[in-house]
């Protein structure tokens, strides 16, 4: 008990006496699990939010936007083992707000509420008997819409006003835009749900399937199934890791996920070596006094002991800290910005086992240093050990193995490189932090400067107009006519609709644009050339849909547009 306290006593003594060394490892762990913890924390408990919605809300595994299809059509579809369950709905645009501010609603009605059921924040919940409107909790914030509210929208038959029963959050639309931006602009764009009673809809008009699959069948097989029930009248078929209102935020908290371990890594690495060289060296300079500690007829086992206190305290209060820290601070903060992104209704940092585990292996290393160093003076004898250790021979030096260029060299170059040859480790150490410091450096820089020069390509090369008006020319044909007389050649045309794109090797759903012909889109191709858009039939493809598809420059492939009509086949310019 008495040497328990002394050994005790030594310790405090020498955390006290190489505090700097102490307090380095401290930092380096804690940076280190801080930086881990708060990114993986984030992104876990995104992914668990998301992954726990999905299920309560029963969210659909598939979009299907369909044309001319009939209840046989979904009668033939429920019958397929795959598939667990279907929920049709009409989806179009409705507008609300002044001619100089219009806003666009994407406007959703169904019949029943079974699959990628919205969260009621406040109000009613949706009924099929009560008329009325359940609005994008966001867009009413952002333009201060209540619940009782009346919002007036045009469909296309006029203006009607309609009272606001609920304000929701949709499974459909975590990601949700508006059409053709980044990122979410709340006050322009937003989502409402409301029912045939209210907007008086045929149950048999719908133009949007949802489906969710039964367990144990893959997505590969849901969507052959699908297809093969609704063949032709399949306009395009999304999943959860296609339909972009979705796979945004799947997307997100998995590149978070890939921060955190790239971040950490190098941190990491930096952590393990700096501990082991540090502890390393403690140990050694108390050569002497394990010594006499075995002369006293102290214990192999007690000394190993004590020494051991020296790495994992350090490493161990230090990635605490920063575990605690990180889930509390960093974690929140990551958090607090991709709120205003996505419609969640719940954002929760969840920690990981991972975190903990993370933690362990660095204490372990830690203590695997000091017994390490310990045990290989302790095998000396007692006397050798109390002798002043001698500075062991080191092997040649890379350089040594080139004799003209070694010869040449200077003597004080030469003790410098052999000096070096013999502490290899904090060499390593050093070369990690240089390496490490300048791939976060370069990387920063140049993903600025590939934005910067990609925005100045496309609009100064690529986009080469001054203003863009958004119309809609199914409203309003003669007031669009007149619009089109008056700027005659000085304007182009794009209309962008999804598009389906099939070959032998597989599918892609992507955004499409048929552009007319003009002088304000010179878009590139390959080889220095532009798209000539007086070319024969075909289309054009971006190269990830080629290279997706292993397709090239005349192929054919087939297309499927509701702005094209049916499917063709049509070749690749």
């Amino acid at each position: 008990m008495i040497m328990f306290k002394i050994l005790l006593h030594k310790n405090l003594k020498d955390f006290k006496s190489n505090f700097s060394e102490f307090f380095s490892i401290f930092i380096l762990s804690l940076i280190s699990i801080l930086v881990f913890a708060g990114l993986y924390s984030a992104s876990n408990g995104m992914k668990h939010e998301f992954n726990s919605w999905a299920q309560s809300s029963k969210m659909a595994d598939e979009w299907v936007t369909v044309k001319g299809t009939n209840s046989n059509d979904i009668h033939k579809l429920l019958k397929k083992k795959s598939v667990n369950d279907v929920q049709k709905q009409y989806v179009f645009n409705s507008y609300t707000g002044s001619t100089k501010s219009k806003k666009m609603l994407q406007t959703v009605v169904i019949n029943n509420n079974k699959i990628s059921k919205p969260d009621i924040v406040s109000g009613k919940k949706i009924s099929f008997e009560t008329e009325g409107v359940w609005l994008d909790e966001e867009f009413a914030k952002s333009n201060k819409y209540h619940v009782g509210d009346y919002i007036e929208l045009d469909s296309g038959n006029g203006k009607e006003s309609f009272e606001i029963k609920g304000l929701v959050v949709s499974p459909n639309y975590i990601g949700y835009t508006g059409p053709n931006n980044i990122i979410s602009d709340h006050k322009k764009y937003g989502y409402v749900i409301t029912n045939t009673k209210t907007m008086p809809v045929s149950p048999k008009k719908f133009n949007q399937v949802l489906v969710t699959k039964n367990k144990g069948y893959s997505e590969e097989r849901l969507q052959k199934d699908t297809r093969n029930s609704l063949s032709t009248k399949v306009i395009s078929l999304v999943d959860r890791n296609s339909f972009n209102n979705v796979s945004k935020f799947i997307n997100k908290y998995k590149s978070i996920k890939k921060m955190a371990v790239m971040f950490s890594l190098i941190l990491f690495m930096l952590v393990l070596m700096v501990t082991q060289t540090t502890i390393s060296r403690l140990v050694s300079n108390q050569r002497n006094i394990i010594g006499l500690f075995r002369a006293l007829g102290l214990k192999k086992i007690s000394i190993v002991a004590h020494y051991s206190v020296y790495g994992v305290i350090s490493t161990f209060l230090g990635g605490l800290a920063g575990a605690f820290l990180g889930m509390e601070f960093i974690s929140k903060l990551i958090l607090s910005k991709q709120e205003p992104l996505f419609g969640i209704p719940v954002w929760q940092a969840r920690n990981s086992n991972l975190t903990w585990i993370i933690l362990g292996v660095l204490v372990l290393i830690s203590l695997m240093a000091s017994i390490w160093k310990v045990m290989q003076i302790l095998r000396s004898k007692t006397a050798e050990i109390l002798q002043k250790e001698t500075i062991a021979s080191s092997s040649k030096n890379i350089f040594e193995y080139f004799p003209n260029f070694w010869s040449n060299l200077r003597w004080n170059w030469k003790w410098v490189l052999r000096d070096k040859s013999r502490a290899r480790s904090k060499e390593l150490i050093g070369v990690i932090g240089i390496v490490g410091s300048l791939i976060l450096l370069i990387a920063s820089i140049g993903i600025q400067q590939s934005l910067n020069k990609t925005n100045h390509e496309t609009y100064t090369n690529v986009f080469q107009y001054k203003t863009e008006l958004k119309v809609s020319p199914l409203k309003h044909q003669e007031a669009f006519r007149n619009l089109k007389n008056k700027l005659g050649d000085d304007s182009q045309e794009i209309e962008q609709t999804a598009l389906n794109i099939r070959t032998s090797q597989g599918e892609v759903v992507n955004s499409g644009n048929i552009i007319s012909k003009g002088i304000y889109l010179k878009l590139p191709l390959e080889s220095n050339r532009t798209v000539d858009l007086q070319a024969k039939k075909g289309v054009y493809v971006t190269n990830f849909v080629a290279k997706k598809l292993h397709i090239k420059t005349g192929d054919n492939i087939e297309i499927n547009s509701a702005a094209m009509g049916n499917k063709k086949i049509v070749p690749i310019l």
